[in-house]
């Protein structure tokens, strides 16, 4: 799905660059760009947003219906009453706000139209699910924003139900859009199974190691490992986690090769891991390590 926004509002920009990736986002400041762009490409949806003093969207719609023009069209109206708006040319024109816009609706409506889901890792065009436009959730955007990018490790805190996997997710697609988030509960991580799934295990490792396995390290070359609920990782496994985040190398079980694997790390708890660290249950040294960005 690809989207074209003309807008000279910075904010109406904004919104869109958190909530869709690029290149399948295209924004415009000027019609006449737009517009160039419609010759040799037809998107999937058309957002105007009419801020523009010196044409109307009442003339904007004009000449795309000259074109032809076949995609859905959603209208930000400000000055303009919406009642003024004609659609001679049969455009599918879905959706018109007024001054006062509920972008949680907007994005709803733009993933209705297009078919997709809040959170679908099949599809390119993505919707983090972290809508609306409360002050908090507007902080979370921006600071999400601003480590996604960022080299450094990033823990989540947040009770259950508050939306850390969104979270997660949000970090994961703006920084590998096109890489799947491997991630794994740490709870599954307290026993010999669950090393096997982490580390991999060469063929007849064990019992019933009758072929190679590579692991989820392997997996999250190039792109993000997420351990959920990192208050129930084994100290034992804080160990070989604290070797791993020092060179990002290991072993498989039953291997003697040393594998390497460059990966983001993103972890997430309900629990106040400082409080952990006081009664004995994580490591001090691997506390600092995953909480550069918390």
């Amino acid at each position: 799905m690809s989207l074209f926004v003309l807008s000279l509002d910075w904010r109406t920009k904004e919104r869109f660059k958190l909530q869709f990736t690029q290149p399948y986002l295209q924004l415009f400041n000027l019609p006449a760009a737009l517009f160039e762009a419609l010759e040799s490409e037809t998107p999937d949806m058309i957002i105007i947003d009419t801020k523009e003093p010196k044409i109307t969207a009442g003339q904007i719609l004009r000449h795309l219906g000259e074109s032809r023009c076949s995609a859905p069209i959603i209208i930000f109206t400000r000055d303009e009453p919406v009642q003024n708006f004609r659609n001679p040319y049969d455009l599918k024109i879905r959706l018109m706000h007024k001054r006062t816009v509920n972008w949680e609706e907007v994005f709803q409506e733009i993933c209705r139209i297009g078919k997709t889901e809040l959170v679908k890792e099949s599809s390119p065009v993505w919707s983090s699910g972290l809508v609306g436009e409360s002050k908090l959730m507007v902080e979370l955007r921006s600071l999400l924003e601003f480590y996604a990018t960022k080299d450094c490790p990033v823990h989540i805190y947040g009770e259950t139900g508050t939306g850390k996997e969104l979270a997660a997710e949000y970090l994961h697609r703006r920084r590998f859009p096109q890489r799947h988030i491997i991630a794994i509960n740490c709870s599954l991580l307290n026993d010999a199974v669950g090393k096997s799934v982490f580390f991999g295990h060469a063929k007849g490792a064990f019992t019933d190691a009758t072929n190679e396995l590579i692991g989820l390290l392997c997996q999250a070359n190039n792109s993000t490992l997420f351990l959920d609920e990192v208050e129930n990782l084994p100290l034992i496994f804080q160990a070989h986690m604290l070797r791993l985040l020092e060179n990002g190398e290991y072993r498989r079980l039953g291997d003697t090769k040393l594998r390497s694997s460059a990966f983001r790390l993103v972890t997430a708890s309900n629990e106040k891991l400082l409080r952990l660290v006081a009664e004995g249950q994580m490591r001090k040294d691997f506390f600092y390590r995953i909480t550069d960005a918390q």
